[in-house]
């Protein structure tokens, strides 16, 4: 007996991204998240960072960020948050994308690739 199997083509990733994000911060208290991007492609390329804006957080800088990744390089990027409720708390949104070519690069706080942080509470002195 013999089984037809459809065709598969496997194409390596041309960004190579790491995400660094504390597991445990404090309230009220800022952190950083910071992505690395590398490029392994032999051309420059425009990535574009959009971050969601949440109730969870403040977020210092901007939400948008377009920025140019050299041919075998590296880009970091970083995220400074404050949160504003204590306990389990999913990270907000954050996509890449390759302007170029409208691939996503990363893609995490959703459903596929969830991000949680857990925020202490403020001690209560009394």
């Amino acid at each position: 007996m013999l089984f037809s199997v459809p065709k598969v083509q496997v194409i390596d990733a041309p960004f190579a991204v790491t995400i660094d994000t504390p597991a445990v911060v404090n309230f009220g208290e800022s952190f950083t998240i910071h992505l690395h991007v590398f490029n392994k492609l032999q051309t420059m390329e425009r990535v574009v960072m959009v971050a969601e804006l949440t109730s969870e957080f403040l977020m210092t800088g901007g939400s948008y960020q377009a920025l140019e990744v050299a041919p075998h390089a590296s880009l970091a990027i970083d995220l400074t948050l404050v949160p504003l409720i204590a306990g389990q708390v999913p990270l907000p949104h954050v996509c890449l994308t390759c302007e170029r070519t409208k691939s996503t690069v990363l893609e995490f706080g959703t459903y596929t690739i969830p991000r949680h942080v857990f925020v202490k509470p403020v001690p209560v002195v009394l």
